[in-house]
């Protein structure tokens, strides 16, 4: 790596005290650029998605130009989705605490940009502080253990089930496709349950050997709170954009394995044939939600009806019940929510249209959506409420829905 690669890195940290603990400045730094990286291997560099906006449906011009105004890259001729590398460092503190489990230290001290998520210090953590923006880390804090070599894919985020489905899984898939006898670690934080919010359940974390198996001797091995130290650490790095790694044809093959593997057990339970007792068309409910719920509800279900779309609360359900459920689907509505990422189980049948509050139409799900080949339609509501609640017009939905029939000829 050239010189000029690390000529503008942030200078020498500066210390903090609080609590009687000194917190040394981490300046955030990318993997491939941090000075003591050992190895950064090129894993993927694809070819750009053509023509995005190819399976996006509108409702009206009104809703195209809205659409494309906020998301200018799908109006592109391609869309770039960048490059993933595999990257190896030694000497590394990887903190464990709810809410910045995942983030990464070397011994300068840097964090690494990766694995910082969206951190937030909660009360009884020792190793975190921050002033605005900057982040500082107790680097006298003892290490809780040692690990020789290890693989860490997650970050402070990754409790969001759209994180967990759309960075977290596909890092794995990543590196265990280019590793060997490596433990991938799993963070064991029984009291991230106390916080509550919207996060996935530690069950969930326990059966990553059921959902994503590993091969080549690779091994989950989960840790508790505390400081531990590695002495290699290895990361997934993407860029620009690790949202863009479930496009990896990797990824694609595991999440058709897994909606296959949820099928056949659905039918071993149900007695039903390839899911053919499951509903065709779903509405995600985000009744139950503590934010972002739909306030009219009762003016929206007559049009839903009227199109033949089943509520079903996902809250309720096992994670391959879930998985069923969106692989045999031919079309999905519901309003913006981590619930949607569920279409990458879906085969390219599946047509999505989400509802997102005015103002704020995030890619996420649209890229669920182009990346397994299923058409996307999008549909903005009024936002009502701090808490992100929303009014739905109910014809601008109807509209939308009778879309569904002609789109998927198409």
């Amino acid at each position: 790596m050239a010189s000029t690669d690390r000529e503008d890195l942030p200078a020498a940290p500066n210390v903090i005290e609080d609590g009687g603990h000194r917190y040394s400045f981490a300046p955030r730094v990318y993997a491939s650029r941090l000075p003591d990286i050992a190895e950064a291997q090129e894993v993927w560099a694809p070819v750009p998605l053509k023509d995005p906006g190819a399976r996006i449906i509108f409702p009206d011009e009104i809703a195209r130009a809205g659409f494309f105004d906020a998301r200018p890259e799908f109006m592109a001729n391609e869309l770039p989705l960048g490059t993933a590398s595999l990257c190896t460092f030694p000497n590394a503190s990887l903190l464990h605490y709810p809410r910045i489990e995942g983030m990464m230290v070397n011994e300068v001290p840097y964090f690494v940009r990766e694995t910082r998520g969206s951190p937030r210090v909660q009360p009884g953590n020792d190793m975190l502080r921050n002033m605005g923006k900057e982040w500082f880390v107790n680097l006298e804090k003892p290490f809780a253990g040692h690990l020789e070599r290890a693989v860490v894919c997650y970050d402070s985020a990754s409790r969001n089930y759209a994180h967990f489905m759309m960075i977290w899984l596909p890092r794995i898939i990543l590196a265990n496709t280019y590793m060997a006898g490596v433990a991938f670690v799993v963070p064991d934080l029984p009291s991230y349950a106390a916080l509550g919010g919207a996060s996935i359940r530690s069950e969930l974390l326990y059966r990553l050997p059921d959902i994503m198996p590993l091969t080549q001797d690779n091994f989950y091995w989960h840790l508790g709170e505390g400081r531990w130290e590695l002495e290699e650490a290895n990361i997934v790095s993407v860029t620009p954009d690790r949202w863009l790694l479930i496009f990896h044809e990797e990824v694609q093959a595991a999440f058709t394995r897994i909606g296959g593997e949820a099928l056949r057990r659905h039918a071993a339970i149900k007695g039903s044939k390839q899911g053919n007792d499951l509903p065709r068309r779903i509405y995600v409910s985000r009744q139950g939600a503590q934010r972002r719920r739909v306030l009219n509800q009762e003016e929206l279900d007559p049009v839903l009806e009227r199109h033949g779309f089943i509520h079903v609360k996902l809250e309720t359900m096992d994670f391959f019940e879930q998985a069923a459920l969106f692989a045999r689907a031919d079309a999905v509505i519901g309003l913006h929510g981590a619930g949607l990422a569920n279409t990458l189980f879906n085969d390219g049948r599946a047509t999505l249209v989400e509802i997102y509050p005015a103002g704020e139409a995030h890619p996420h799900f649209a890229l669920c959506a182009l990346s397994r080949g299923c058409r996307y339609i999008p549909v903005s509501s009024r936002k009502v409420s701090k808490h992100r609640d929303v009014l739905i017009d109910p014809v601008q939905v109807d509209r939308a829905l009778s879309l569904i029939a002609t789109s998927a000829t198409t």
